[in-house]
């Protein structure tokens, strides 16, 4: 420190370790998790996200880039903007193994027809999980994806372009996680729709984050949860994805 630092920010790495390890444990080892940048986008915290093995989640093109700067390898960055420009579009088409969601169908129309990134479709699954208002996401009028009730709309769209996964987010601070499990169960049947009519197409999920801060010394709704998203995709074969940055962080 001099006397031109106005601030000082603490972190106390193993606490935060031990989150990381806790949320591992809870999925199936395959399971790729991108911390939301958002909630903590300090350049030494997400240098040692990545240093220690996990993926970064951004919700703008400063934050892909944040990434980047991090030492992030393409294939583990998710890249979750819903007003993405034709530029940013064409800067990530090309970074290999980057997963890149769609807010929209219409957005579909600006990839080219070849990207080496991953394309994802963003669902809404419609459902209420007990989400803060502010945070729900998932409700009917939500402009967040593309309402699961389009499903037909969303196969047509898949098949006419090159997209390879789906992605959904219910809302943050989820309290329903039953009602998330009927949300879970229908993107996995999207997917299977859609891999009946294109075989292999669909092969990573993108099931976002959502759930609230909580000590790790009780019985935690992330075990709770793993143990749901494990009983769903047990037999599938897709790769998932999650986004979580609150329960990381806070």
């Amino acid at each position: 420190m001099n006397e031109q630092d106005t601030s000082l920010i603490v972190a106390h790495l193993p606490a935060l370790n031990e989150r990381l390890a806790f949320l591992s444990e809870s999925f199936s080892k395959s399971t790729l998790h991108a911390i939301a940048v958002k909630t903590n986008p300090h350049p030494k915290m997400l240098k040692h996200l990545v240093d220690v093995g996990y993926g970064l989640e951004a919700a703008s093109i400063e934050e892909v880039n944040m990434a980047i700067a991090a030492g992030c390898p393409a294939d583990k960055i998710v890249f979750d903007s819903p007003v993405k420009t034709r530029s940013e579009i064409d800067c990530v088409s090309g970074m290999t193994g980057m997963l890149v969601n769609v807010n929209s169908l219409g957005e579909l129309d600006r990839f080219p027809s070849k990207p080496t990134c991953i394309v994802g479709i963003r669902v809404n699954p419609q459902v209420h999980t007990g989400a803060p208002e502010m945070f729900d996401v998932s409700r009917n009028e939500s402009k967040f994806g593309v309402p699961v009730s389009n499903a037909e709309a969303i196969l047509e769209a898949a098949l006419a372009h090159p997209v390879q996964a789906l992605h959904m987010h219910s809302g943050s601070q989820m309290k329903d996680l039953e009602v998330q499990r009927q949300a879970l169960i229908s993107l996995k049947q999207l997917a299977d729709k859609i891999n009946a009519a294109s075989p292999g197409q669909i092969h990573t999920l993108d099931i976002g984050g959502g759930l609230p801060s909580e000590s790790l010394s009780e019985s935690t709704r992330m075990a709770e949860y793993g143990a749901i998203v494990q009983d769903i995709f047990a037999d599938s074969p897709y790769h998932l994805v999650t986004e979580f940055g609150q329960w990381v962080h806070a």
